[in-house]
């Protein structure tokens, strides 16, 4: 479905046109939507909203189904080998990436509280389980993978890895943010039939209603290293997401989450080719589950040659490094 853009209260009604004319330009298909209309789509809006728009081409995807789906498939296909390890080194001959070094080592878990285990499908977050474990390597062995090509794709983690070309700086920082997830009661089902983005006295926030009756409420954005749900976080969302859709305050908090994003100093993608044999598709910032499907795209263009340079230029893995160290 659509997405319905909304304004808490005149102040924001600027802003609202600015981001209306911004998606026009880039042709997309938006409608102007007057406060009673809005109220009329959506019947659980406030009736203090003072302006609207349609998004006619802003939707909505699951991460964790998403997610889910990709290692499914993975798995299924004959031709893949999914292994839950993290790739510690890369591997070189002769001036190319030949393959990685890599460890049964625990991955960055993200800090969850949730407040209903029964609202958590795990099925929905990780897909089938892997055929081949972790535990069939001993803890703090390593294994040899070889490669035709390398993809760096693992976040925060990119710069970390061993072996990456001297001079070489990706400044990824951590941007943390809250998410919260809550149930909608039988007796307010459908809240919301559309996603929410809303306008709140300067400040955004997204309410996006799930098939199984939850509602993901965010984001906020700090950058402070706390990787725990914040106190002040949750209350801003809700407050937010409240002045919007005042029923908000009736539903069940099933589960508070705080993500880290990988942020670049541009805020752009690293993507395209690093070295022979290496390619990154890394530091996505906010965009990452968004962007995944294109930029997997993109990866499988420079794999082929396809891909031109000029076009990806913005996205260049070595605009951070000084120019002799590409050399």
């Amino acid at each position: 479905m659509p997405t319905i853009v909304a304004t808490a209260d005149s102040a924001d009604r600027e802003r609202l046109e600015h981001l209306g004319d911004q998606q026009r330009s880039i042709g997309l298909t938006v409608t102007a939507l007057t406060p009673s209309k809005a109220r009329e789509m959506e019947s659980f809006f406030s009736p203090r909203i003072s302006g609207a728009f349609l998004a006619e081409d802003d939707r909505q995807v699951n991460p964790r189904v998403l997610a889910g789906a990709y290692l499914s498939d993975l798995e299924a296909d004959e031709g893949c080998d999914v292994r839950p390890l993290a790739a510690t080194e890369l591997l070189w001959r002769d001036g190319a990436v030949v393959g990685v070094r890599a460890a049964a080592v625990p991955g960055a878990e993200v800090f969850t509280h949730r407040f209903d285990e029964r609202a958590v499908d795990t099925d929905e977050m990780t897909g089938d389980a892997p055929s081949w474990s972790s535990e069939d390597l001993p803890a703090g062995d390593s294994i040899d993978i070889a490669a035709d090509l390398v993809v760096v794709a693992n976040g925060l983690l990119s710069p970390t890895l061993a072996g990456l070309p001297e001079g070489l700086e990706w400044p990824i920082r951590p941007v943390y943010g809250d998410v919260i997830r809550l149930r909608t009661p039988e007796h307010l089902r459908p809240l919301l039939t559309r996603t929410v983005r809303g306008l709140v006295h300067g400040r955004s926030v997204y309410i996006v209603p799930r098939e199984d009756g939850t509602i993901v409420i965010g984001a906020t954005e700090r950058e402070d290293g706390r990787d725990a749900v914040l106190g002040g976080g949750v209350l801003q969302l809700l407050r937010d997401a409240q002045d919007l859709v005042p029923a908000v305050a009736e539903l069940e908090l099933v589960e508070a989450t705080a993500r880290p994003r990988p942020g670049t100093p541009d805020n752009a993608p690293i993507l395209g080719p690093i070295a022979p044999g290496l390619i990154a598709d890394t530091g996505t910032y906010r965009h990452g589950i968004l962007l995944s499907a294109q930029t997997a795209v993109v990866v499988a263009d420079f794999v082929d040659g396809t891909a031109g340079q000029d076009e990806w230029a913005a996205f260049d893995p070595w605009r951070w490094s000084k120019q002799e160290a590409r050399a």
